[in-house]
């Protein structure tokens, strides 16, 4: 009959009906497998990592340092780094003002007349020491010794008198007189050129020269009001405490 020919044709053209589960089935295999093999970009670790013991791979592997065996057995000395005591740093301050009162005193320059070999030398006062005489450096002991050296022929280099030779018994200008007298070397209140003007208030100068006729002398002498230098006036010869003469030859 026409209605079940019809009927046939439409149930053959019908469209087969899909299997829903068995499809979200596959799907998600293929996804699983997809992923597996995809670039190991995010999820994928190197064999043997382990994240807990470091987050990056890539700062794990820049970090890596090989380190010699032989470093291991290297040892720091501080023996050439040792730190300065407070002595030598008080001693660094006192020689940078040695050195800057040394300066100071070369910028003055010589007074006429003044033929002491060490004018620039430091005073006791400022540091300095002894003299190859043996006195103090610039003090008036040292200059008077200096001066009976020069007239008996002496040079700084090759000296003839000495502390110990010429005031043993002890070097300050008040026990010049005692030590003279102990010498046995003459003492007198009559000045002659070359002989010592000599003050128990602890001072000595220089006889340059005597004027009889006005009873004066002249005298060269150092550290006159304790400056340390040279310095020469004319007094009365009755202001002078005693004279004494140069050491015998």
């Amino acid at each position: 009959m026409l209605t079940g020919t019809i009927h046939r044709r439409i149930t053959q053209l019908r469209i087969p009906r899909i299997n829903l589960k068995k499809t979200t089935a596959v799907s998600a295999s293929t996804l699983l497998i997809a992923t597996l093999v995809l670039p190991a970009y995010a999820n994928a670790s190197p064999a043997g990592y382990d994240y807990q013991r470091s987050p990056s791979p890539a700062a794990d592997t820049s970090q890596h340092i090989e380190v010699p065996a032989e470093a291991a057995t290297i040892k720091v000395s501080r023996d050439s780094y040792a730190a300065l005591t407070g002595l030598q740093v008080r001693q660094e301050a006192a020689d940078s003002a040695h050195a800057a009162r040394l300066a100071a005193l070369k910028s003055l320059g010589v007074e006429p007349g003044d033929d002491y070999p060490w004018p620039h030398a430091l005073t006791d006062d400022e540091g300095g020491g002894l003299s190859p005489i043996g006195y103090y450096y610039r003090e008036c002991v040292d200059f008077v010794a200096w001066r009976l050296n020069q007239d008996a022929g002496a040079t700084s280099n090759k000296l003839r008198w000495r502390w110990s030779d010429l005031t043993p018994q002890g070097g300050d200008a008040s026990q010049w007189k005692a030590n003279w007298e102990a010498h046995h070397w003459p003492v007198s209140a009559d000045p002659q050129p070359g002989w010592v003007a000599w003050w128990g208030s602890n001072h000595v100068a220089y006889v340059e020269s005597v004027n009889l006729a006005d009873k004066t002398v002249h005298i060269e002498e150092y550290n006159l009001g304790n400056q340390g230098r040279y310095s020469s006036r004319t007094i009365p010869i009755a202001h002078v405490d005693a004279f004494l003469s140069p050491p015998p030859a």
